[in-house]
């Protein structure tokens, strides 16, 4: 089975990124912790069907989402092709809403090692740091810092 899928990372002026815990009845790596996103429909662009997914499974709105892979993935049977987008959370965390997945939350790198993931995904998160790092040398990083601070407690 092929299908094409859109990824987005939000990410943090820490450098966490936001991922979703899986649910034990996802139809494609139950359990795992990954990136919000999903299938792309047909007659919709890669960016079109990000954007859709993050307000579906987030009640985000993506702003200006920029697309940092592409590429063709295997994950046991399940073969296709993956467009990653990543954005700087423009808004409150408060305003965020879990509305897929059993579970969400914000980590570094380092803290992503003890987590379930796939191998794909942590080689993802190694590039996506590496590129902020590149960004941010070049003046480029875009990151609200008043809409990450405050958070409902």
């Amino acid at each position: 089975m092929g299908y094409s899928v859109a990824l987005i990372i939000l990410y943090d002026f820490e450098k966490k990124f936001l991922l979703q815990h899986r649910s034990q009845n996802a139809k494609v790596l139950p359990g795992y912790w990954a990136f919000f996103g999903g299938e792309i429909k047909r007659g919709e662009t890669p960016e079109k069907a990000v954007r859709r997914e993050a307000f579906e499974e987030l009640n985000y709105r993506i702003r200006s989402p920029e697309l940092v892979i592409e590429q063709d993935f295997t994950e046991g049977d399940v073969f296709g092709h993956i467009y990653v987008y990543i954005e700087a959370l423009n808004q409150d965390r408060s305003s965020l809403r879990l509305k897929e997945g059993q579970g969400w939350g914000w980590y570094n790198q380092k803290q992503m090692q003890g987590l379930k993931m796939t191998e794909r995904d942590k080689q993802i998160i190694s590039f996506i740091v590496c590129y902020l790092e590149e960004q941010k040398e070049l003046g480029k990083v875009k990151i609200n810092e008043k809409a990450i601070l405050r958070e409902k407690t």
